[in-house]
């Protein structure tokens, strides 16, 4: 099935030598139209779109497919924003990164352990059935179960139960205090879908087959694995208190970078991260579009396969990290405008923006782990490598930042003596390498990056370290084991306050600095470009807070 944008941009830019289809689709025409459930269309249909967009219709490309679009799979800023723009959650993160309700109406916590929920009484899905807490109960407990393999289900680890109390009430029951608890609901783990609309489409739900609807002021009315079409839904039942300028959205998949390029160029295209950095610069040069970069607690690193022999040794780690010169990366490469040094933590210090008092000048004193290739050598021959090793790094191919980044690499560690061989992969390794489980995870160096979950260090070091998550859709990706670490994070959870949690967490972040399972290379910012009649503020917690309800046309 041909991408309709990528055949409009083909021909209107003259790039006729370029084919794009999508996986599993043959070359004939089908322009049979289906109705799915949920009264969505799926269409093979060629016809071309619009040159350029109508002003009712804000249109987003994405780098990922439209296979699955499900609250289980809702770990990714492109995916989340569709997700958000149909279903709506608990809780959400506003534009200062602070957690706020929405679908409760209030919640008490009467000891360390549990939290009694009470659900808005107003709200109906968008097939019109009202939502309660037995839709609550459910969506829940979807990622508690580990059946579903849900991207998110780490986020639950300490959860007991999850039971309605009440036809608008929900308890929470934890197994354990857990700090991080405050913020899971303002995620799409916290997303509510209708019960009754899942077990009636549950064989292809979350599919162009089966449907997907929630609560929010979207609805899907055009569903195939390369667009999305979505309008505004009239009987939303919280549009007294939403002024909607986009009434429709069009989602677009478009895995190459060149031609999201010349889309934005063209005006086909109002929103997007799927850009290369080089390309962000250069539009933003020329001032053809808005590009914005914002910290969001990112970074860009190498993950080391913990499990291979030679990479089980800290030294070696400790060798690599000292052997990348990052502040050439960080000037040559990336530019100091859309990233920062990384040091030996997996975000930057605005981490701690939150409890400044607290934390003190802890990350100004962090290891940097600074270029210094000597330190290298000398640790290599420590780990009883003098002469180097041959090792592999793997890489996203398709993205033009991550290879310059790997060849750098490459020849920095060729000066320390070991031998790097680059693989470029597809998005689809790419995913089974981080989250198929440890059985998947086929590599030694991994270049990739990893974004908070939340504004406080637990939203990396605990999906990223903590032992237990290294199984399937968890993010453990190094394979990291380490008993006095965890230890620390079940310490922290029990902490009744801030005073008494952050200074565990800095003991439990001095381990990580020490092994160092993944070397930071930079910490990078999230870029996105808007076109000129889109007006928009991004902020830190746009891994799961962009809601197209409230983008605004610009004035």
């Amino acid at each position: 099935m041909k991408n309709k944008l990528f055949r409009r941009i083909i021909t209107g830019l003259l790039l006729s030598s370029l084919v794009i289809s999508t996986a599993g689709c043959g070359d004939k025409k089908d322009d049979a139209t289906k109705v799915s459930a949920g009264g969505a269309t799926s269409s093979s249909s060629q016809e071309a779109v619009p040159a350029q967009a109508d002003d009712d219709t804000l249109n987003i490309a994405v780098s990922i497919d439209f296979n699955t679009v499900d609250t289980l799979v809702a770990y990714g800023t492109e995916i989340d924003i569709l997700v958000n723009s149909v279903t709506e959650g608990l809780f959400y993160y506003d534009e200062n990164s602070e957690v706020q309700p929405f679908l409760v109406s209030s919640y008490t916590h009467p000891d360390d352990t549990t939290y009694v929920y009470e659900i808005r009484e107003d709200v109906v899905f968008s097939d019109g059935t009202p939502l309660d807490a037995e839709d609550v109960e459910f969506s829940l407990n979807r990622h508690l179960d580990p059946d579903n393999a849900s991207q998110l289900g780490w986020m639950f680890e300490n959860v007991e139960s999850i039971e309605k109390t009440g036809d608008y009430e929900v308890t929470v029951k934890l197994s354990q205090p857990d700090a991080s608890w405050q913020y899971t609901l303002a995620t799409p783990a916290g997303n509510v879908i209708s019960k009754d609309y899942y077990e009636a489409h549950k064989d292809g739900y979350g599919t162009s087959e089966g449907g997907f609807i929630g609560s929010g002021p979207y609805v899907i009315t055009s569903w195939d694995t390369a667009e999305i079409d979505l309008e505004y839904n009239e009987d939303y039942w919280n549009k007294a208190e939403t002024e909607v300028d986009f009434k429709k959205l069009k989602f677009l998949s478009i895995p190459d970078q060149s031609v999201v390029k010349a889309a934005l160029e063209s005006g086909q295209i109002d929103l997007t991260q799927a850009l290369s950095l080089d390309a962000a610069k250069e539009l933003k040069s020329k001032d053809i579009v808005n590009i914005q970069a914002t910290d969001y607690l990112g970074s860009t690193f190498i993950s080391f396969n913990t499990t291979v022999d030679k990479l089980s040794d800290k030294k070696v780690r400790q060798a690599i990290a000292y052997a990348v010169d990052k502040e050439t990366i960080l000037n040559d490469i990336i530019g100091a405008d859309y990233a920062s040094i990384g040091k030996s933590q997996l975000f930057s210090s605005n981490i701690s923006n939150a409890y400044p008092d607290i934390w003190g000048d802890y990350f100004d004193k962090e290891n940097a782990y600074s270029y210094d290739p000597e330190k290298a050598k000398e640790l290599l021959a420590e780990a009883g490598y003098p002469d180097g090793f041959d090792v592999q790094l793997k890489y996203v191919a398709s993205d033009s930042t991550s290879e310059d980044v790997s060849l750098y690499i490459q020849q920095n560690l060729a000066e320390v003596g070991i031998n790097v061989t680059l693989e470029g992969i597809d998005s689809s390794e790419y995913s089974t390498l981080r989250y198929g489980g440890s059985e998947t995870r086929e590599y030694e160096l991994f270049l990739t990056y990893w974004g908070s979950d939340y504004p406080d260090p637990i939203g990396t070091i605990t999906p990223m370290y903590y032992s237990t998550n290294n199984v399937a859709g968890g993010s453990n990706w190094a394979e990291y084991k380490n008993k006095d670490f965890d230890k620390l994070i079940d310490e922290q959870n029990s902490a009744a306050t801030p005073e008494e949690r952050i200074p565990v967490l800095k003991d439990a972040l001095d381990i990580l600095a020490e092994d160092i399972p993944y070397a930071p290379v930079y910490n990078h910012y999230k870029v996105f470009a808007t076109s000129k009649r889109v007006d928009y503020q991004f902020s830190t917690m746009l891994l799961y807070n962009i809601y197209t309800k409230n983008i605004k046309k610009a004035k």
